[in-house]
């Protein structure tokens, strides 16, 4: 499981009235192959009861908060970071590695 927090507050929040002043995100993988999202509202009675959240929501709001969470950029250690970036060849920076 992966599970990001995301504030939702300031100038511009997504959806405050559904979601109140943070979002927390979740996915869940399993070895067999299956996947899943969930989210938990500030504004949800049980808190520790994430709902069911379609895909299409997810990248609704990484949409509106501009995460690109297709960007390997996104994903990266600290450590590899650096030696993407230190690299001299800069076709390098562009290979995709799966």
């Amino acid at each position: 499981m992966v599970r990001a927090v995301l504030k939702n507050d300031g100038e511009d929040p997504f959806k405050p009235e559904i979601w109140g002043h943070e979002i927390t995100i979740e996915r869940y993988i399993a070895k067999e192959g299956t996947s899943g999202w969930k989210a938990r509202s500030a504004l949800d009675a049980d808190r520790a009861k994430p709902r069911s959240t379609s895909r299409e929501t997810i990248v609704t709001m990484m949409d509106f908060f501009d995460i690109q969470v297709d960007n390997p950029m996104t994903v990266l250690s600290q450590d590899m970071s650096r030696a993407f970036l230190s690299t001299s060849d800069s076709s390098k920076k562009y290979e995709v590695c799966i």
